[in-house]
């Protein structure tokens, strides 16, 4: 028969190994997290940087129609108190 502090120890072992896989379990799981959040930043500058000048043009021009809107606005103020 085996001694039962033979068997303790076997025990023992097991659940050191079982506690280090888990821990094995958890980084590697939020090490997959932190490389998807990384990617999906790196995905989002890239695709920034290359739309940036389409994005420039389109808010330039819709400053300028902000520009032509308010011109507009006060010529015909202008008319409005010329008729009173």
């Amino acid at each position: 028969m085996e001694p039962v502090c033979s068997g303790l120890a076997r025990g023992s072992h097991s659940v050191v190994a079982m506690h280090y896989g888990l821990r094995l379990k958890l980084a590697a799981g939020f090490g997959a997290l932190l490389a998807l959040l990384l990617a999906t930043g790196v995905v989002s500058l890239v695709l920034l940087a290359r739309n940036a000048a389409v994005l420039d043009r389109i808010l330039h021009e819709n400053f300028d129609s902000v520009g032509y809107g308010q011109r507009m606005k006060d010529r015909l103020d202008e008319i409005e108190l010329v008729l009173r």
